[in-house]
């Protein structure tokens, strides 16, 4: 997985712990689950992937390491 990033050129600052992958599993498994027939799923069923997707992003920006930036290097 680490060679899939540094194909599209991200590194991060700290190398990723086995939670730091289950976190960017989930937001992945979050932003599909966006993509529900909002026509004809329910409204609870809605605000709920919404809102899973919300969480995810928010625990993300606090425990991923931030992206290494080659420009200041």
């Amino acid at each position: 997985m680490t060679k899939i990033f540094k194909a599209i050129g991200i590194e991060f600052t700290k190398p990723l712990k086995w939670y730091n992958w289950l976190t960017l599993a989930w937001v992945a498994v979050s932003f599909i689950l966006l993509s529900i027939d909002t026509e004809t799923a329910p409204i609870w069923a809605v605000f709920l992937v919404v809102a899973n997707f919300a969480l995810s992003i928010k625990v993300a920006a606090k425990t991923i390491p931030d992206i290494k930036d080659d420009e200041n290097s």
